[in-house]
């Protein structure tokens, strides 16, 4: 992402950052040539994602003490931006935010981005399946945590060596989708598809050919305030079907009986 916003230094961005960032531990101006060099050599960059002025606070006071430069918002979109434009050397995402962490961090890899993501979970995420919560994540802490720890990990992930990026055109056959713009075409004519079957074809599309299993396509299509069952996953593989294999004589969309589903050309 190309912005004139990139180009700016710590200082300047300060000023330019929206309602929703509510801590900022970056020197002003007018301070002296000390505190000035103390920017310059601050040996961290975070940007932290969450509504929670605990744990705001608890993060806030020991970052300042280490000279750890960091931002603090409780916008999501805003956050994405800063994110992406490549600020930060790590971002820390708590799962109590406006949205779940891990759509986020999705969101955030679309864009691109290979910024290191921390996830704060809570307990009872445990019970679920980590893998799948944590999948586009680099680490994760559960809540309470230690802000030592914190510390240690984000220090550890901004020295590793940055993930490839994801490519945001998939392809398969015929089939191509655009996961920044949304927008999905087979055989030149553009098809127009819902939240849910957008990701369900880019579960397939990321799958190139190998079988989905139902489950897999129900965790990723449930969110925390709707289980669809699979009964769901059916109908909307239903739905996708009827959209992507419409006019054409090739069905992309094949049913592998009691395991899930699978594209193939």
């Amino acid at each position: 992402m190309q912005s004139n916003r990139a180009t700016l230094t710590l200082e300047k961005r300060i000023g330019h950052i929206e309602k929703g960032c509510h801590g900022v531990s970056t020197e002003s101006r007018g301070q002296s040539s000390m505190n000035d060099e103390v920017v310059r050599n601050r040996s961290l960059n975070i940007l932290v994602l969450t509504k929670n002025t605990g744990i705001a606070d608890q993060i806030a006071q020991p970052f300042k003490a280490k000279s750890v430069a960091h931002e603090i918002t409780t916008d999501a979109s805003h956050g994405l931006k800063l994110a992406a434009a490549g600020y930060f050397d790590a971002v820390v995402v708590d799962t109590g935010f406006a949205v779940d962490g891990e759509t986020w961090v999705s969101t955030l890899r679309n864009l691109e981005s290979t910024t290191p993501c921390l996830l704060l979970l809570n307990r009872e995420d445990l019970d679920d399946d980590v893998d799948a919560v944590t999948n586009d994540a680099d680490d994760f802490l559960v809540k309470p945590f230690v802000v030592s720890e914190l510390y240690t990990r984000l220090h550890m992930l901004a020295r590793r060596p940055r993930k490839p990026s994801q490519p945001t055109i998939l392809r398969f056959g015929d089939l191509e989708m655009n996961l920044i713009s949304h927008q999905v075409v087979r055989g030149g004519r553009r098809i127009h598809l819902p939240r849910r079957q957008f990701q369900l074809l880019e579960l397939l599309m990321k799958g190139r050919g190998r079988v989905v299993s139902r489950r897999a396509i129900l965790d990723r299509l449930s969110d925390t305030t709707f289980d669809m069952g699979m009964s769901g996953v059916q109908a909307n593989i239903c739905r996708l079907r009827a959209q992507i294999d419409r006019v054409h004589e090739t069905s992309l969309i094949r049913t592998v009986r009691g395991i899930g589903y699978s594209l193939h050309a």
